[in-house]
């Protein structure tokens, strides 16, 4: 009889600790989700006649989105082609090079805004945007004008942009047509 009301007294202490709701603790606002997205790379390629832009963003889950567009002087700018798929092995070890590349931490967006840029026939932007931590982002820039070469920072950018278009993904058309937006945070705060 003992071990029944034993059993009974570890049953109903149970029932009546689960019948009592525990408050929910808030959450820190130190803790944040984890980074929505892994890179986001722009180049542009600009010429008196047109520009043409691509653009790269690439998520955790290793899928992308790709879009390319061109303007013309005197006309609103047109997308011409959004694709969207899954990074090929060697494409996310380009992109875990690029986020652990401590030379792309000095690629800052003023170095190439206060610097005075003429071009006779070309010049060439990259823009990029690289979650450092889950609360910040680094903005990061470079350019170069007719055969002036880029950092070689700069250059992993731009490798990683024209490895995905070089296998010529398909073409996308239901998928959305945002400039590669980066995503803001849509989860709540996480403990």
């Amino acid at each position: 009889m003992l071990p029944r009301l034993s059993t009974l007294v570890v049953l109903l202490t149970s029932i009546s600790c689960f019948g009592q709701q525990q408050p929910a603790e808030a959450p820190h606002l130190s803790v944040r989700t984890a980074p929505q997205f892994l890179v986001r790379i722009a180049l542009a390629h600009i010429t008196t006649a047109q520009s043409s832009h691509v653009c790269v963003i690439v998520y955790p889950d290793q899928s992308f989105h790709m879009e390319k567009s061109e303007k013309i002087p005197s006309s609103p700018e047109k997308t011409t082609f959004v694709t969207e798929g899954v990074l090929t092995r060697g494409e996310q070890i380009q992109v875990a090079s690029i986020v652990g590349d401590p030379e792309l931490e000095k690629l800052d967006v003023s170095a190439v805004a206060h610097r005075p840029f003429g071009y006779k026939k070309v010049f060439h932007e990259v823009f990029a945007s690289i979650p450092r931590s889950s609360t910040k982002v680094q903005y990061l820039a470079a350019a170069s004008a007719d055969t002036e070469a880029f950092e070689p920072a700069a250059k992993t950018l731009i490798t990683l942009v024209n490895t995905i278009d070089a296998r010529k993904p398909p073409e996308v058309k239901t998928a959305r047509r945002d400039d590669c937006h980066e995503p803001s945070p849509a989860r709540p705060l996480q403990k």
